[in-house]
């Protein structure tokens, strides 16, 4: 996969696919970071909701990489979560 040449089209296909997902995923943790915030009433839940975003981070970092050699495993990935 690391010789798979993309052309002009496939790569602003896969860019906007690549957005659509990325864009969506964020929208969902914008959700849950409304709901979780009004959470917070104690000096703990602070740190809990510093977790839960230092996860989410973490997991959109694994997640999106838009390098050419790994993009197919990347949308491979992305289909098979649904």
């Amino acid at each position: 996969m690391h010789d798979l040449k993309w052309s002009k089209t496939e790569k602003k296909i896969a860019r906007a696919a690549f957005e659509k997902a990325y864009q969506s995923e964020c929208l969902d943790i914008i959700k849950k970071i409304r709901t979780k915030v009004k959470e917070i009433s104690e000096p703990d839940n602070i740190w809990r909701f510093h977790d839960f975003l230092t996860e989410k981070r973490d997991e959109i970092d694994e997640r999106y990489d838009y390098r050419y050699s790994k993009l197919i495993l990347v949308f491979a990935r992305l289909i098979n979560e649904g």
